[in-house]
């Protein structure tokens, strides 16, 4: 099932070299390698990203393909290369490897548009993105096709309705995140499912704070903060240090409180420790009700637990009183890690 991401991309240059001509004609294996590949020595460092792209431009009848790499727009010219600007476009982005991309190509062409209700920009330029660090016979590519800004892709499922099974056996913890922002209107979409889970009494004992943009700055500030004061305490903090540092890389972070309880290390009645055993599972099914929504989506995520290290700071940047259950870690997935070995069902489930 195609499930692309969603992004806005400014402009930015390409240098490199171009071929001309119609584009089923075009030998681009033979460009790549005859015409780019002498020159790789002396464009690569210019790359910005290290990784480099192949670009094709609409002009009249013919098609002009170019390869080469993301380039400052100062840079200076190597010998036998040219300069192009790539404008500022919204795109879908289909991640595959370069010996699927011809497949997924005429998927996305054949299939994808009509089943999405999506519509190509052919104002725009698409492009495809060879990424770094790719092994040779494993190329991974990012297929940049542009689509009319107008669109709500972020909210629609493709190739039908992603199952609720499917959302749960797919989801991953991923702590890898790409650097891409997540649409508005698609975060909504997320933690709205979060507010729409049971709770006990329909109690409702949720707050969230959605961290992200230039704040995202403040929040490390308090967090390691956190770390330094508990390190001053003796604590070990290691666990929660690689937990921050994911955080900090998140394009969103979502703070989630419980407002029913301002101290819980406050001796409680035997009533208020059955209730708040009740709010926090209430949270928990908040939380993962966000999850599973961000998985249908195409939004990687991570419930990040031990976030207690930086609990006071936090709370005081926040201006909250209340207890902090967990964060919820949010952002385009870059890293694709394989399922967590699970119980056995006969060894976890008992009939009675």
């Amino acid at each position: 099932m195609l499930n692309p991401r969603f992004v806005e991309r400014g402009s930015f240059t390409i240098v490199g070299v171009t071929v001309t001509g119609h584009a089923e004609e075009i030998d681009y294996a033979g460009h790549w390698q005859n015409r780019y590949g002498p020159l790789d020595a002396v464009l690569r460092p210019l790359s910005l990203d290290g990784g480099s792209y192949g670009v094709s431009f609409n002009e009249g009848y013919d098609s002009v393909y170019m390869a080469g790499v993301a380039a400052a727009d100062q840079a200076k010219l190597p010998a036998g290369t040219e300069k192009r600007v790539i404008p500022a476009a919204r795109y879908a982005v289909f991640d595959c490897e370069m010996s699927t991309m011809t497949e997924t190509m005429m998927q996305i062409q054949g299939q994808w548009f009509h089943a999405s209700g999506m519509a190509p920009d052919n104002n725009a330029v698409g492009f495809e993105h060879y990424l770094p660090g790719s092994r040779a016979g494993e190329m991974r590519v990012e297929l940049y096709i542009p689509i009319k800004p107008g669109d709500t892709a972020p909210l629609k499922r493709v190739d039908g309705e992603m199952t609720v099974f499917e959302a749960i056996s797919k989801r991953r913890s991923i702590r890898r995140f790409k650097s891409d922002p997540i649409p508005e209107d698609v975060l909504r979409r997320i933690v709205q499912a979060g507010l729409l889970a049971p709770s006990g009494k329909n109690r409702q004992p949720w707050k969230f704070y959605v961290v992200r943009g230039e704040k995202r700055g403040e929040m490390a500030a308090r967090l390691r903060e956190g770390l330094a004061n508990r390190e001053k305490e003796g604590q070990n903090t290691a666990g929660a240090r690689h937990s921050f540092e994911i955080m900090e890389q998140a394009p969103v972070s979502v703070f989630v409180f419980q407002p029913n309880r301002e101290a819980p290390w406050l001796a409680a009645s035997q009533a208020q420790h059955f209730s708040d055993v009740v709010d926090v599972q209430s949270v928990g099914a908040a939380i993962e009700n966000m999850l599973l929504e961000a998985q249908s989506l195409g939004i990687g995520s991570l419930w990040v637990c031990d976030v207690f290290s930086a609990c006071d700071e936090v709370c005081g940047w926040l201006g909250e009183k209340t207890e902090m259950i967990a964060v919820v870690c949010l952002g385009y997935a870059d890293e694709h890690p394989a399922a967590r070995k699970r119980k056995d069902f006969d060894a976890a489930v008992e009939w009675v």
